[in-house]
């Protein structure tokens, strides 16, 4: 069998039990809860997908073809039966929950453990069939701890991260996903411009389209880009190769660097959506930047004395110095002490990953200074990320996109008439959006500037059926709705 077939250490994977989606990495003596119970995933490692585990004590073990549960389909009885005498009282269920847990407890599980259950049901064989078949499913569902090993797909995911956490993807169902794909004529060998709120989702869904081959650069905000779906779909090293990351405050500064830029061709671009104070304010929390880590370090000690800042701005120089002259005599008495303190700390800093630390240090008139130290491994991550700062932005400069997609969570307009100048004449665009105001003001604009064609604003409409013998409807409860998307395709203004 394939090695893509077989979970790997280190693989995402889908644990479905019912409805319910979980998805969770296969590491050794990693624990993973589902449905309140924890478990790990040790023994599925090397295994195939597709196979069915059961839940045992702190562990799992595989469970064979004629050990699966079945649903069963007693829809081919004749005997139809009816619901309408049956009170729904709590009474009907002989055995008492204390009384289910001590026969789990003796040892009964599975099938034994479903029809001891439905022997003591006093309404069971008065319910019609269709009835009976829903109450053993239930009762399965409930006793039998059970579940399938998926390999992760983009409609997987899109249906697991929608059921759970679907304002952390602006409401993006699966099949307003495969709409912006197909509208987007997202392929190969493409080049692709992407603005997304998604955590990654939608940028998986266009990588794993895209099979590896290409450029994908993706504008986010914030100090980096949240990819956490992303690594639920297993792209390789080689896959990622073709995605680069740009960061949105920073789009006003992009100009094009062939053909006529926004200013020339005489459309009207306004400034992207800068970033609210309460934004602002949970961005720092989250994130303190250095400046204030310095600051809260030497919040005591600016009341002992007057702080002298001095930094060095050329480029390539590893050393930051910050020199706090001490005007308290017990403190300089007190120096050889800190200095060993001092020492201790850079030590136990320099195990920890080699981070940047700041330590007080003894000067040449035996006075306490402090010196911020940056240690070369950190300094090229630094360089690393200018680096692949500015490659993203030659490519952004150079144009030519193929298609140029927006879901987030930020006002589409200003995003859309500042990037459309990087997409291609004969290009699509699709921009989505939770609400369709902001898409009807972001539709005049592209009217006036004459710059686009074949503009369409659409809703997705879906309803899912349950397809049963005798017994085929729509669900009882399903989406109310999948958003709005704006399409069309630019144009070489004349």
């Amino acid at each position: 069998m394939s090695d893509t077939l077989k979970i790997k250490e280190g693989d995402y994977v889908i644990l479905k039990k019912g409805k319910n989606l979980v998805l969770a990495q296969a590491l050794c003596k990693r624990k993973v809860n589902l449905e309140r119970k924890y478990f790990v995933l040790d023994p599925l490692i090397g295994d195939n997908y597709g196979t069915s585990w059961e839940i045992t004590k702190r562990s799992i073990k595989k469970v064979e073809e004629d050990q699966k549960s079945d649903d069963g389909d007693t829809a081919e009885s004749t005997e139809v039966g009816d619901n309408r005498n049956i009170v729904d009282d709590n009474t009907a269920q002989k055995l008492s929950h204390d009384e289910i847990l001590a026969l789990k407890k003796d040892g009964m599980k599975g099938e034994k453990l479903i029809e001891q259950i439905v022997e003591n049901s006093a309404t069971f064989k008065e319910k019609n069939v269709y009835t009976q078949e829903k109450y053993i499913k239930k009762k399965k569902a409930k006793h039998l701890p059970i579940f399938t090993i998926l390999k992760p797909t983009t409609r997987l995911l899109c249906s697991m991260y929608h059921a759970k956490t679907s304002p952390k993807i602006v409401l993006l169902r699966y099949d307003t996903v495969a709409q912006i794909l197909a509208l987007g004529n997202v392929h190969a060998n493409m080049k692709a411009l992407v603005v997304e709120s998604c955590t990654g989702l939608l940028l998986g869904a266009i990588m794993d389209r895209m099979g590896g081959l290409g450029t994908l650069v993706q504008l986010f905000n914030g100090d980096a880009p949240t990819r956490t779906a992303l690594d639920g779909f297993n792209f390789s090293e080689e896959h990622m190769k073709v995605l680069h990351s740009f960061p949105l405050n920073q789009a006003n500064s992009l100009r094009i660097k062939t053909g006529k830029t926004s200013s020339e061709s005489g459309q009207t671009v306004e400034p992207l959506p800068a970033v609210t104070e309460k934004e602002k304010s949970c961005d720092d929390e989250a994130r303190p930047c250095k400046k204030q880590k310095i600051d809260s370090g030497s919040e005591n000690d600016n009341q002992q004395g007057a702080k002298t800042l001095s930094t060095s701005e050329t480029e390539g120089q590893s050393e930051v110095s910050i020199e706090q002259t001490c005007t308290n005599k017990d403190r300089i008495a007190d120096s050889n002490s800190d200095v060993a303190m001092a020492t201790d700390t850079k030590e136990s800093i320099q195990v920890s990953n080699n981070m940047d630390v700041d330590v007080p240090i003894e000067g040449d008139d035996g006075q306490l200074k402090r010196k911020w130290i940056v240690y070369p491994e950190r300094q090229a991550r630094r360089e690393k990320k200018r680096k692949e700062l500015d490659a993203a932005r030659c490519i952004i400069e150079e144009g030519n996109f193929d298609v140029l997609i927006i879901a987030s969570r930020f006002e589409p307009c200003p995003m859309v008439m500042k990037l459309l100048e990087f997409l291609s004449p004969s290009r699509p665009f699709v921009v989505y959006c939770q609400c369709i105001e902001p898409l009807y003001e972001c539709f005049s604009k592209l009217r006036e500037s004459r710059e686009v064609v074949n503009m369409k604003i659409t809703e997705t409409w879906l309803r899912e059926y349950q397809v049963l013998p005798a017994r085929t409807h729509p669900m009882n409860t399903m989406s109310g709705s999948g958003g709005y998307l704006l399409t069309g395709i630019k144009v070489a203004k004349t």
